[in-house]
Order: structure tokens, then C-alpha cells, then sequence
């Protein structure tokens, strides 16, 4: 289940901005002046995919130029993280981050092509390519349970060919607030999942401001919202870059803790 809010699964997501890194010595003059690339890490539509697309419309209306949504699924979101990594740091490749590329690949396996703090710029599960895939094989009864994400799970509750359980969320959500939360049954339970958006770690300062500026004021968009609430998901912008990077590295912390005491290993 999936939420762009740290604290918000499965009902709400956090579409954040972290920006930080050193200007580069290429003319920014005027920004942007041709199409920006939006990488998507999952197949079209999960939840990854409806933010993106919805964010990436709201900014290419207020930013006069093309988004041009590019899905790249494979690895839990590594490969979409790889190429933007290898990507020119000038603003027109981003990223739609999760945690599994950024706060739990680092301390799941042995070797990554990117480091988190160094190659990326925040702006402010189940081995499958993509929850629908994995609801596939839900419903059709190969697999007896999974986390979801609300946008693809929902309308299968909604036809009751799905029952779903709870949020994994400390508290219960607005946006489905007769769903228990896990944490009901067992105290102190309480995870959340989110996207958010990422560019390459040298982006300039002034470039990276103004997107931060533009992701947070598309957020505000009630055309936006009414959209992202239909799919079960709540958008809400980080208060700032530092905000977001301090996130990102307590849960960083938090699944590594995870994942030694558990001894788990993938490679």
C-alpha cells in the first residue's frame, strides 16, 4: 500500500523535492527551454505512474513546456534510478523515487550503481515489475496476500473480488477511514510508503529552486487533488529541501536496522 506522505499508506503519497549539489558551469539562463523527461520507475498504473503523470501535466502547464512521462520498470525502481544518475545534471531528467531504489537498496544489497547522498537530489516488496502484476496473480489466487498500493487495489475492493485488511499505517487514513490500521492489532506497527521527486546530485541551485517551487504549487491544484484522491492517494509537499533529505536518511537508518536483525540478504 502506498502513500506519498511518511506517514500516510496506502491512503496519501508525499511528492517532495530535495535539492542540493554544486552548480555546474553550463548556461541556465533561462529554464526550461525545451521538453523535461519524467522517469517512472513501475509499469503505467500503480501509483508511481498516476503521480507522475499527474504532476507532470500540472508543471508542464505551468512551466510552457512538454513532461514527457518515460516508464521504466525493473529491479524495484533501481534501473529508473540508474539512469537518472547517468543522466546531464541540468534539469531535464527527473525521477519519481520510491523507497525500495532509495531507502532500502542501500543496505539490501552488496553493490548498487548509484550511492543515495552522493549521485541524487531528492527535489525539496514483492520481486514483481509492478503492482499490477503482482494483482494479477492476487486475483487469479497464485499469491493468498500482498501490499498494495490504494489506486491499484481499490477498485477490486470496491467489486469485492478483494478484501482488503488494513493500512499499514500508524493511524487509520481520511481517505479510508473504515479500514483498521495495522498497528490496531499489533502496537506500534507502522509503516509508509511515498514518492517523491529526484534529479541527478549536481543539478544547479537555481534550477533545482525553481522546480522545488513549481512541484509544490501544482500540488495546491484542486484539479490535482480531486485526481490523486480518486486513486486513493493524498499529496502533500514537504515544508522544505531539509525536510525531505532528513526523511530520507531516517528511514534509511530504519530499514538497514531491519534488515541486519533479520539477516536479510538478496545478492
Amino acid at each position: 500500500m502506498k502513500s506519498l506522505s511518511r506517514r500516510a499508506v496506502l491512503a496519501s503519497c508525499t511528492v517532495v523535492l530535495w535539492l542540493l549539489g554544486v552548480p555546474q558551469g553550463f548556461a541556465q539562463d533561462r529554464y526550461p527551454v525545451r521538453p523535461i523527461r519524467l522517469l517512472i520507475p513501475f509499469p503505467p498504473g500503480g501509483a508511481a505512474d498516476n503521480v507522475g503523470r499527474a504532476i507532470g501535466e500540472r508543471l508542464s502547464a505551468q512551466l510552457k513546456q512538454p513532461v514527457v512521462i518515460d516508464n521504466r520498470p525493473g529491479a524495484a525502481g533501481r534501473l529508473a534510478t540508474d539512469l537518472l544518475v547517468r543522466a546531464e545534471p541540468d534539469g531535464y531528467t527527473l525521477l519519481v523515487g520510491t523507497p525500495g531504489a532509495i531507502t532500502i537498496a542501500p543496505s539490501l544489497h552488496k553493490t548498487l550503481s548509484y550511492n543515495v547522498d552522493r549521485d541524487i537530489l531528492p527535489i525539496t516488496h514483492v520481486p514483481y515489475k509492478g503492482g499490477g502484476p503482482a494483482l494479477i496473480d492476487l486475483i487469479s489466487g497464485d499469491i493468498q496476500v500482498m501490499f498494495s498500493t490504494a489506486v491499484v487495489a481499490l477498485p477490486h475492493v470496491n467489486s469485492g473480488r478483494l478484501r482488503a485488511l488494513a493500512v499499514i499505517t500508524a493511524q487509520r487514513q481520511a481517505l479510508l477511514p473504515n479500514l483498521p490500521a495495522m498497528s490496531e492489532t499489533v502496537p506500534g506497527f507502522g509503516i509508509s510508503n511515498w514518492d517523491g521527486i529526484f534529479a541527478p546530485a549536481r543539478t544547479p541551485p537555481r534550477i533545482a529552486d525553481r522546480l522545488f517551487v513549481e512541484i509544490n504549487k501544482a500540488l495546491q491544484s484542486a484539479e490535482l487533488r480531486q485526481r490523486l484522491n480518486a486513486a486513493g492517494i493524498d499529496p502533500v509537499g514537504s515544508a522544505s529541501r531539509a525536510d525531505f533529505v532528513k526523511s530520507i536518511r531516517d528511514e534509511t537508518t530504519q530499514w538497514a536496522k531491519v534488515i541486519k536483525d533479520a539477516n536479510i540478504k538478496v545478492d
